[in-house]
């Protein structure tokens, strides 16, 4: 029996790195409605207004196929099926982080409604703390990834409310119907030492720092004789709230899929990648006496060849199991004949942290 061969790449999370505050995944029970048993997401303005938990994750790889790691679940704000708005909140801890400038990262892809009704990722601070006194005295939002109500055409956004009746604003020319990779840097008192500046990159390449030059900035500025914006310190960010605007008269509701939030100290905390695996000449033809396989390791990475009947259930083979060494430039094994009556017999490798 010939053996067919399927072969490409798992990738698993690393551990945290120790500038990276907040990692989430969502990985959580799946479920409809399914976030507010969550305990960090269980704070809801709107009870009767949830958001799903949908099995996998959402991805990213850049175009020399690095890849983003990736685990747990993704979130679906569905609020094309709610009677009112979404929002989710979390509490977000900046005790420690005391450097110049704060690192986010999200995956996000909008799902239904136009540019006309909100949804973000949006980061708060107490009320009247970093903007003016109003009559709202719900905490404020200082910014949010996403985009703005009103907003043309369909492009991702990173925006702040410098003032109550003001907005600074960076939009993109990514369509936000596309599932795209979004990383912002906010660099605190940059503006002679008060204002904040923003930063904003979609879909940037892995493995090094994103250039300046192929972001978007803007600094949180006077609006109409208001003051700007201004953070005392980290800890004046309090939460992550998940939002989505509902169907607002003749305007749709906006939903959309968000997934694998990052916050950290620097661009490498929110960017962990995986190196594409490589393989050395082609793939191996199948024959009756198995496979031998070759690939290129990568340092401190364990790759392990499985192989499967179904391509549902995977078995390692223990003794192909290969660490990574710095320097090294080949690793391979041999896969066995397929088992006697095998009507299929796929094999993989498989790169582990």
């Amino acid at each position: 029996m010939a053996i067919k061969s399927v072969f490409f790449l798992i990738l698993l999370v690393l551990p945290a790195h120790a500038g990276i505050y907040l990692h989430e995944p969502f990985a959580y029970a799946v479920g409809d409605d399914a976030l507010t048993a969550a305990p960090p997401w269980s704070d809801v303005r709107y009870p009767e207004a949830v958001a799903d938990v949908v099995a996998g994750s959402l991805e990213y790889t850049d175009a020399g196929g690095r890849v983003l790691r990736t685990s747990g679940a993704r979130v679906l704000v569905d609020t094309a099926a709610e009677e009112t708005e979404v929002r989710h909140r979390r509490p977000l801890n900046l005790a420690a982080h005391q450097g110049p400038e704060l690192w986010i990262s999200v995956l996000g892809q909008q799902t239904a409604g136009d540019a006309r009704r909100f949804f973000n990722l949006a980061f708060m601070t107490p009320d009247d703390v970093v903007e003016p006194a109003d009559r709202n005295t719900e905490d404020d939002e200082a910014f949010s990834i996403g985009i703005p109500s009103g907003s043309t055409p369909f492009a991702w956004s990173f925006y702040n409310r410098s003032a109550n009746n003001g907005r600074r604003l960076a939009m993109s020319s990514v369509p936000t119907t596309r599932a795209s990779l979004l990383v912002a840097r906010v660099e605190r008192n940059a503006d002679g030492g008060r204002a904040e500046r923003y930063t904003f990159w979609v879909n940037p390449p892995l493995g090094v720092a994103p250039p300046e030059a192929d972001g978007l900035s803007f600094t949180s500025a006077d609006v109409a004789g208001e003051p700007a914006s201004d953070f005392n310190e980290w800890t004046d960010l309090i939460a992550m709230r998940i939002g989505a605007g509902t169907q607002n008269g003749e305007i749709p509701a906006a939903s959309w899929l968000i997934d694998e939030i990052r916050v950290g100290s620097a661009w490498a905390d929110v960017l962990p990648w995986s190196p594409p695996l490589e393989w050395l000449g082609l793939p191996p033809a199948p024959g009756l006496s198995g496979a031998a396989l070759t690939w290129r390791p990568a340092p401190g990475r364990t790759d392990v060849v499985e192989w499967s009947s179904d391509l549902r259930v995977w078995t390692p083979y223990e003794a192909s199991r290969h660490l990574g060494l710095d320097g090294e430039t080949e690793a391979g094994f041999t896969a066995p004949a397929p088992p006697a009556g095998a009507a299929s017999h796929f094999l993989r490798v498989r790169r582990e942290p």
